[in-house]
């Protein structure tokens, strides 16, 4: 579980609901997360910081991609080279 601790001091509590692999080039990696987060408020596509209790603090770029009765899911991408 991860907490978005940028948008509210107290945290906004996110969980991942996916890892998707995406098709890339030759010595490239590209993956991307899918957090679920509350319904409401519905943050904007933005650089947050995010804390792990165990894996402690990140920051990464999400976008809001779906919004449902369970909440809002962001979608965060990376790519590296190999």
């Amino acid at each position: 579980d991860f907490g978005q601790v940028e948008a509210d001091p107290a945290g906004v509590p996110m969980v991942v609901a996916r890892v998707a692999a995406r098709d890339a080039e030759p010595r490239m990696v590209q993956f991307s997360i899918v957090l679920l987060g509350p319904a409401d408020p519905v943050y904007p596509q933005r650089t947050y910081r995010f804390r792990h209790a165990r894996r402690g603090d990140y920051a990464f770029m999400v976008t809001p991609i779906a919004r449902e009765a369970a909440g809002t899911s962001y979608e965060a991408c990376f790519s590296h080279a190999t």
